[in-house]
């Protein structure tokens, strides 16, 4: 059997594995300092990269690749544990406008990681061997939402999964004591990092999209917004819905 289809069997079975612990394909990961008593739910794509450097007080880090090797292996994260479980501990997590999460997503893996091939272990892209090279081709945004809003939530991977997905269990209840909004940052976050003292936000992996409704036109907007209609009502992100509705459909009165 050619090495590239063991590798694919072994990512199958490692998918079949997580969904059946989690009923998710996407491993929800945390950071648990035991000394402070608290625990930081990672939502990819929402400032984790320097929300995880400051609670575990990293400064190492001449791009995010570096955070996430280090702490990965030196096995400061845990997956798939349930933070109710620990009792007298503050969990928490930041989620963020889904529409605009994709856009950073994209950016991220198609476009940015590509400068980075060949640094820091990185000898391939992220999606390269993700559901069998589902999206392994760069095919420009709007092709990446089309193949995207085909997968289902328990097949997602963790960098545009649903967060409410991500963050509440079987029954709709959700796993950690507080979920601030991405958009809120650093006035939110700074209240944790004083209370428990921890280190200040830092910024890491910036991806310099732009204006991230530019990405979308009439029908990927349309479909993005179906998508991610859970987390649009859960966190309170209709506004954001409604403007790029109203933006990609100006764009299209405009021609």
């Amino acid at each position: 059997m050619p090495l590239s289809v063991k590798k694919s069997a072994r990512a199958a079975a490692r998918a079949v594995k997580l969904f059946l612990q989690s009923g998710t394909y996407a491993q929800r990961s945390y950071i648990v300092d035991n000394d402070k008593k608290l625990i930081y739910l990672i939502v990819y794509k929402s400032a984790c990269s320097s929300i995880m450097a400051s609670v575990t007080g990293f400064k190492d880090a001449s791009n995010y690749l570096r955070i996430h090797h280090s702490l990965g292996g030196r096995g400061v994260i845990s997956q798939n544990i349930d933070p109710r479980d620990y009792k007298g501990y503050f969990s928490f997590t930041f989620v963020r406008n889904p529409l605009e999460r994709l856009v950073s997503c994209y950016a991220s893996k198609f476009v940015n990681d590509k400068k980075l091939l060949g640094q820091h272990d990185l000898k391939r892209l992220y999606f390269d061997r993700y559901l069998f090279g589902f999206l392994k081709k760069d095919r420009g945004f709007p092709g990446f939402v089309r193949r995207v809003v085909r997968i289902p939530a328990f097949l997602a991977d963790r960098h545009f999964i649903s967060q409410s997905y991500l963050i509440t269990d079987r029954k709709g209840r959700k796993l950690v004591e507080y979920v601030g909004r991405f958009e809120q940052l650093p006035e939110a976050f700074d209240d944790i990092a004083r209370k428990y003292s921890i280190a200040p936000l830092a910024r890491y992996n910036a991806t310099g999209k732009g204006n991230w409704m530019d990405y979308y036109d009439r029908d990927t907007a349309k479909m993005a917004v179906e998508y991610y209609k859970d987390d649009i009502a859960m966190f309170g992100y209709e506004e954001q819905a409604r403007e790029l509705l109203n933006y990609t459909q100006d764009k299209v009165n405009e021609r």
